[in-house]
C-alpha cells in the first residue's frame, strides 16, 4: 500500500487502540479525516449502520468496545 499512497494520505488503525481507548483513538481518526469530534460518535449502537465482518457487537446494545478474544 505504501507504494500506491502518501503516508500522509494513510492513517494506520489497530483494533487494540480502538478497545484500550475509543475516545483517543476515535479523536485521531477524525483530525485525520479533518472531521469535527463529537462525542456521540462512540455511541454506535444508537445509530443505523451496515453489517461489516468482525465480532458481533453491531448486534449488541451495549457501548463498551470490547476484544474478539472476551466471550460474550
Amino acid at each position: 500500500m505504501k507504494k500506491y499512497v502518501n503516508d500522509n494520505q494513510l492513517l494506520r488503525v489497530k483494533y487494540e487502540h480502538i478497545v484500550q481507548d475509543p475516545t483517543a483513538e476515535l479523536k485521531r481518526i477524525c483530525r485525520f479525516l479533518n472531521v469535527e469530534f463529537e462525542k456521540d460518535m462512540l455511541n454506535f449502537a444508537n445509530h443505523v449502520y451496515y453489517i461489516t465482518n468482525g465480532n458481533d457487537m453491531r448486534f449488541s446494545k451495549s457501548f463498551k468496545i470490547r476484544p474478539d478474544t472476551v466471550a460474550v
